[in-house]
């Protein structure tokens, strides 16, 4: 026999043995249980759906694969490939998790899940507990090699135990008789040892028969589902990320390998008073409360732990809008946020001063145009900030953001990481006939780079966010970003020439660049990484709100009707049913204006849906106008790069609500920006992720690792996302949409001037 280098000596004498069942010298018949045990067990336990992951690039994989094979066959159950999963070394800790999360979101129905080993096991009951599915209620899922990992698990993960040390008689036999050079036929080794099946927890249901498994109570039941999650909330190996987003704070803990561990959240709305679009501070600190108050109960519900500390904080928050503060900390007026369209004065004024474009929604257009206005709370003023500013101005009594949120405040220098120090000369010149007792530098925060040190967590700022008074002072915090810089870290694109599409309420693509721009394009904004590399960014104000007021119509029709449909199914079949529709939508116009839209021009909107009588007017159109349609202000902006700048993209992701039914927000953008578009297992997490692992790079980067480098090794290694290139018709269908779309333009212009 041949040493066993490298490798445990009963792997290789298992393989050996497979060797011997495929060549036939063990005859047709046996059977090597451990390979298609698993399998029958969840067929023994009523499960039918079942789902195979197995490893491409081992002999043991593809041996348990025809184990799997051979036990569906025996109970009359037809193979059917698209019920396996195969990945390989490299993608190990993603492709299975996200692969069959992508079935489950494609509504295919499975009950259970035969995994390759323990380890893989593990991180797919981690996935369906993310996704709120419960084991093995819903789906029973086993492993393999009787590992601790899976030992310490506190479901209990149902595995194959190996006999080692029958394995290494019969090894030291088969040995011996080798020595002796008995022929095989005359062996009297035995050549089949069964290995044993342990049933635990992951498995164990109201059908289970017992009558030939061992059953297996978790000898380490205080250990929780992963022990690595709990002793990193007891060592404070974690960090805790919460982002206030456009309908939705929500508060996400990571551990020590920055893969979420809890979470909670809290649904709001902004309002719309007075003609502005605003949040109230109780709005603010009731859903942070709420977020933080959730995410501690799951803390203490999943590992039996009262949360005191963290290893550190990030906030997070809606880019831009304005929050203007007195001495005393009063907020002067009612919060102003990036949904507005009512600079546009001093945006047209600050572009022509500073010969750089001022988007209406960026904090310095604001403050210019109160100063515009003669609005007496400007001489008032002590400090001018964002949501994500204020709060870390609670939480530490510092008065800094992150270099990509301050992107969206005041022009950034790539050279300094700081503002552009002419711009601010020229600002403060501008308004020197004021006589205001500040200047620009008096009032606008301080400027941080990803990985400084923002301040830590004050008695004060523990109460207001941790209203149970566990929480404890003095955890550090990292500069506060916007849900710009957070997208690009959770989707692993600041690295230059790679790029993100966020899709939710409101769309926009972020593109890293080689260079500058050759000019000033009002329909492209230029922020910065949270390193403070320059980005160019088109932001949309709307994107999928109408879509889902639409949605939501088609609720209602089925439910007059009696029938109750669950969201993801709603969505997913009204989705998918768009990409049965013709490739330019067969005619159909539509606008999603809920509010102005600055890339076509418009400081208010209307949504609209015109066609023409010849129009194809079917659902599959109608629905496929609509996803159109959320992109088309996008679109316009993004041509700009793509066909007069000639920007180069080596990498595309899509996250946010868009992404969520499998497949077809992705192909849609896809066929929008002719380039391919990868969506990551994390598309739905958002920015509440990407300020935790921006919280994370803090505390745990090496001495001159820059976040580009922490991402790709420490966080996405081996997950590259699943990539989609983008189809012909759809790109071409898409610029023929695009000319459509361009052209009706008077008709949503004609709808915002009659539609008061």
């Amino acid at each position: 026999m041949e040493p066993t280098t490298g490798k445990a000596k009963y792997y290789t004498l298992m393989e050996a043995l497979k060797e011997q069942i495929l060549s036939g010298t063990i005859k047709p018949g046996q059977k090597l249980p451990s390979e298609n045990e698993l399998t029958r067990h969840l067929l023994e336990t009523g499960r039918r759906n079942i789902i195979g992951i197995f490893k491409a690039d081992d002999s043991q994989g593809a041996q348990r694969h025809k184990g799997y094979v051979q036990a569906l066959q025996e109970s009359g159950i037809p193979y059917d490939p698209e019920n396996v999963i195969w990945f390989h070394t490299e993608d190990r800790k993603t492709k299975p998790s996200l692969m069959l999360s992508m079935l489950l979101d494609s509504k295919k129905s499975v009950d259970a899940a035969v995994c390759y080993n323990d380890q893989i096991a593990l991180a797919v009951i981690s996935m369906l507990e993310e996704k709120g599915i419960s084991v093995p209620e819903d789906i029973a899922v086993t492993g393999y090699d009787n590992s601790l990992i899976g030992q310490s698990s506190p479901i209990g993960i149902t595995t194959i135990a190996h006999p080692q040390e029958k394995l290494g008689e019969m090894a030291a036999e088969l040995i011996l008789e080798k020595i002796r050079k008995v022929p095989e036929e005359e062996s009297s080794v035995k050549r089949l040892i069964s290995p044993e099946l342990i049933v635990r927890g992951s498995t164990a249901g109201k059908n289970l028969s017992t009558e030939t498994k061992k059953i297996e109570k978790n000898p380490r039941e205080e250990k929780t589902m992963g022990m690595d999650a709990k002793t990193a909330i007891l060592e404070q190996k974690t960090a805790l990320g919460i982002e206030f987003g456009s309908t939705r704070i929500k508060a996400v803990l990571i551990g020590a390998d920055n893969a979420p561990i809890a979470s909670g959240d809290h649904e709001w709305e902004n309002r719309y008073d007075n003609g502005v679009w605003t949040y109230t501070l109780e709005d603010i600190w009731t859903g942070l409360q709420d977020a933080y108050t959730k995410m501690a109960a799951d803390v203490r519900e999943k590992y039996d732990i009262t949360l005191t500390r963290v290893g550190a904080i990030g906030f997070s928050a809606m880019m831009h809008g304005y929050m203007a503060f007195d001495k005393a900390g009063n907020l002067l007026v009612p919060f102003r946020t990036w949904r507005n369209n009512i600079t546009e004065e001093a945006s047209e004024k600050l572009t022509d001063l500073f010969g750089f474009h001022i988007p209406q929604r960026w904090t310095i257009a604001h403050l210019y145009q109160a100063i515009l206005n003669g609005e007496p709370h400007v001489a008032d003023i002590d400090y001018v900030t964002t949501l994500a500013g204020y709060i870390q101005w609670k939480m530490t009594g510092e008065r800094v953001v992150g270099v990509g949120e301050a992107s969206g405040i005041f022009p950034i220098d790539s050279e300094t990481n700081t503002y552009f120090a002419d711009m601010i000369a020229k600002f403060d010149e501008a308004v020197a006939d004021k006589a205001y007792s500040w200047k620009a530098l008096d009032v606008l925060p301080h400027v941080l780079t990803a990985g400084d040190n923002a301040g830590v967590l004050t008695k004060e700022g523990a109460a207001l966010l941790d209203m149970s008074g566990n929480l404890e002072a003095g955890i550090p915090l990292c500069p506060p970003e916007g849900d710009a810089g957070t997208g690009m870290a959770a989707t692993n694109s600041v690295r230059i020439r790679t790029g993100n599409v966020s899709a939710g309420t409101s769309v926009f693509a972020m593109i890293v660049l080689e260079k500058n721009l050759s000019k000033v394009y009002p329909e492209i904004d230029m922020v910065t990484t949270p390193s403070g590399h320059p980005v160019a960014m088109v932001h949309c104000q709307n994107c999928t709100s109408d879509l889902n007021a639409w949605v939501n119509l088609f609720r209602e029709f089925a439910q007059t009707f009696g029938m109750e449909i669950s969201t993801n199914d709603l969505f997913g079949k009204l989705y998918n049913k768009a990409l049965e529709g013709d490739a330019d939508c067969g005619g159909l116009l539509a606008y999603n204006y809920f509010s102005g839209e600055h890339v076509t021009g418009f400081n208010e909107g209307r949504p609209v849906f015109a066609r023409t009588p010849d129009a194809k007017f079917n659902l599959a159109n109608f629905m496929r106008v609509n996803l159109f349609t959320s992109l088309g202000a996008l679109k316009v902006g993004l041509d700009i790069l793509m066909k007069e700048e000639h920007v180069q993209v080596d990498q595309i992701l899509g996250h946010g609500g868009l992404f969520k039914t499998k497949g077809v927000g992705q192909k849609i953008l896809a066929g929008a920006i002719d380039a391919p578009v990868s969506v990551m297992e994390t598309a739905g997490e958002g920015g509440a992720w990407g300020i935790a692992l921006l919280a994370s790079y803090m505390i745990n980067k090496e001495e001159n690792e820059t976040l580009e480098d922490y991402l790709d090794a420490k966080v996405f290694a081996g997950n590259a996302g699943t990539k989609m290139d983008p189809d012909p018709a759809d790109v071409a269908g898409f610029e023929v949409f695009t000319e459509r779309y361009k052209k009706g333009l008077p008709i949503e212009r004609a709808a915002v001037e009659s539609l008061k």
